[in-house]
């Protein structure tokens, strides 16, 4: 993947992709670092009683969920922004 415009033969192109190359693998690297926390929402009756019952059943199971919603929102920004700079992927 390279940044539409950036040349890695010149110091500085390859100085930027090198920089981009490790900003991304922190981030990454931060995104598996995971702290604990309680999170209070308000929820139609119908959803909440469904959600409870998950809790019972499988405590993880939210956790998981919230995880992949969490981690798709991220994804989805990323794109976004990486698009919206124009450091699309030719053919994509």
């Amino acid at each position: 993947m390279q940044p539409r415009g950036l040349c890695p033969r010149t110091t500085e192109g390859a100085s930027i992709l090198q920089n981009i190359k490790k900003s991304m693998v922190e981030e990454a690297r931060r995104m598996w670092e995971t702290c604990a926390v309680d999170v209070r929402v308000s929820l139609p009756k119908s959803v909440a009683a469904e959600v409870e019952e998950v809790q019972k059943s499988d405590p993880d199971m939210l956790s998981r969920m919230v995880l992949y919603a969490v981690t798709r929102r991220t994804i989805f920004d990323h794109l976004a922004t990486r698009s919206a700079f124009g450091t699309k992927r030719e053919g994509t």
